[in-house]
């Protein structure tokens, strides 16, 4: 750029519209190459939508095919499914971090505003409670017929709800940051042009700026105004100001719109192309915004039917292996009755029951963090919104461990095998050893 500046100078060219043309440019270029990011974002979360249908569906199938096949590497099938599952579900979260826009939604300042505050006083406490309720729920907690995941449910449940509090600050934080970052457009262009005209210095064109219409940045800009007519050092003020938004928009163009008023520029030609800067950084993150408020829409109701399909098969050849476990007995009487056709009552029996448990619970976690993490790196913002989604997503996980076999329990009936069924019902005097 400096090179360029000096070329112009040489040939004539005033230093305004040579910025002014500067300017442009960097909008334009830096507009479009957001635009390919987020197309190229927008592939990525496709990819990992597909990737976790793909993902659940070869587990389930897995799943059945070791049921069905049962020998004694059931469990190291098992846990080779999860090892894979695992990895390709990091490898695809890695893939839609690195297709994600690289941005700050909150700025990097030590004093922070009233609701980030709050999530960094509690987050600590929040963080120990996550690791020892659930740990005393595993102890004290046993799992019954019914509910066969009691224990691991009621862990997910409890980890996600105590983040829940903080999810919910978090995201009250956001929509108060994205309101400040477009009141603050319209307020620095208002400002510029008051004292532009008045040639009024900063705090006495801050009285008439028409706070009514700014209602995000009113009690802000009132104590911004307060700090500088008392006659306190006006780096301070405005950084105080920075702190209290929030923002991280606010923070990269509050100090351009000082600076160069104080070296002299034209306060409202100032605060216009500043306004315009800040206005088209927004317009883009709210197109990010949209793309993945869709993202998570879709996610949210697929990740639990997946969830759902694990457990109910989970719940269903649990219940074919006590059917054909009670009538294993009568299975090897019947082989030399019926040949090879007998083989298929017992098909489920011998099925590693605590083996497939336990690979339903890590599924489910593999699939939960990993949704987690795609939600947060498609929306951005600040680092605040995993516990929002750790919430939502442990939760649901949780609810659907509990109440899933409770369902599967009244759609399909239970069907036993009576104990004493006698050897003798079965028919042995057929020519040829069969009907």
């Amino acid at each position: 750029m400096l090179e360029r500046m000096g070329n112009a100078i040489k040939s004539g060219q005033p230093d305004e519209e040579f910025l002014m043309g500067e300017l442009k440019t960097t909008q334009t270029i830096t507009k479009n190459s957001y635009e390919r990011v987020l197309t190229t974002l927008q592939k990525g979360m496709d990819a990992f939508t597909a990737i976790l249908i793909s993902t659940a569906v070869v587990s389930i199938i897995l799943l059945l095919s070791v049921a069905i096949y049962s020998t004694g590497e059931a469990g190291k099938t098992l846990y080779i499914s999860i090892f894979l599952v695992g990895v390709t579900s990091l490898l695809v979260v890695l893939l839609l971090f690195s297709t994600s826009p690289k941005e700050f939604k909150t700025h990097p300042l030590p004093k922070r505003s009233k609701e980030q505050e709050q999530i960094h006083d509690w987050r600590a406490i929040c963080v120990v409670l996550a690791i020892i309720l659930p740990s005393l729920v595993f102890i004290f907690v046993e799992p019954s017929e019914t509910l066969p995941f009691l224990p691991e449910a009621l862990a997910i449940i409890s980890f996600g709800m105590i983040f829940l509090p903080l999810g919910l600050i978090g995201r009250r934080d956001d929509k108060n940051i994205d309101k400040r970052d477009l009141e603050f457009s319209g307020f620095v262009k208002g400002l510029g042009s008051i004292m532009g005209t008045s040639g009024a210095a900063i705090p006495f064109a801050l009285n008439k700026v028409d706070k009514k219409t700014l209602p995000a940045l009113k009690d802000m800009i009132s104590r911004l105004q307060g700090r500088l007519t008392s006659g306190l050092n006006s780096n301070l003020c405005w950084e105080r100001f920075i702190e209290e938004s929030g923002s991280n928009i606010i923070y990269k163009f509050t100090d351009i719109f000082t600076d160069s008023i104080k070296f002299g520029g034209d306060a409202e030609n100032v605060g216009k192309m500043v306004s315009s800067s800040t206005l088209e950084s927004i317009l883009l993150r709210m197109k990010r915004d949209l793309q993945s408020s869709q993202f998570t829409t879709l996610v949210l109701p697929l990740h639990a039917v997946m969830l759902a399909l694990a457990v109910s098969l989970h719940q269903i050849l649990v219940g074919f292996s006590g059917i054909f476990g009670n009538v294993s007995g009568v299975t090897s009487t019947m082989e030399g009755v019926l040949g090879e056709g007998a083989s298929s009552i017992g098909l489920f029996a011998g099925m590693p029951v605590a083996a497939i448990h336990t690979y339903v619970v890590l599924i489910v976690m593999i699939l939960t963090v990993a949704s987690i993490f795609a939600c947060r790196i498609s929306k951005g913002g600040g680092s605040y919104y995993y516990f929002y989604y750790t919430s939502i997503f442990m939760t649901v996980a949780g609810l659907i461990l509990l109440f899933m076999p409770l369902l599967m329990d009244s759609i399909i009936p239970s069907v036993s095998f009576p104990s004493e069924m006698a050897i003798t019902h079965i028919p042995t005097n057929i020519p040829g050893g069969g009907f």
